[in-house]
């Protein structure tokens, strides 16, 4: 059992570049195939029919299917907040580094403005 399962593709190439851009919702995937029956009983149920009659042939949920996401995301998001918070560590340093600096800057432009007042008194 495998293959390749197509949404809308214009054709069997799989190199055609073309990706499906619309929205998929309560896809399952079957182990047997539907009774004409069946499909119109889901198909007037919609969105709110209970599957739970189909449970022993559903082989891929669209529960699953969201469940994945979630975890997918889950999993990203934990490297990109370690990341953020690394990065926010480095700013506060850098930003607590330049305060000194202008501290340092400001104690060093005195110095200079009152050796250059006591030039102009020397050299008059």
């Amino acid at each position: 059992m495998g293959g390749t399962l197509f949404f809308n593709r214009l054709s069997y190439n799989t190199d055609s570049g073309y990706i499906f851009g619309g929205q998929i919702s309560q896809f399952n995937i079957y182990s047997d195939v539907l009774s004409s029956e069946s499909i119109q009983k889901i198909a007037e149920g919609g969105l709110c029919f209970d599957l739970e009659e189909f449970s022993e042939i559903r082989v891929l949920r669209w529960e699953d299917m969201c469940d994945w996401r979630r975890k997918l995301e889950d999993r990203l998001k934990k490297p990109l907040e370690d990341k953020l918070a690394e990065i926010t560590g480095q700013y506060n340093e850098t930003k607590t580094q330049l305060s000194r600096m202008e501290r340092t800057l400001e104690v060093v432009t005195g110095k200079l403005n009152s050796t250059e007042e006591k030039l102009e008194v020397v050299t008059g």
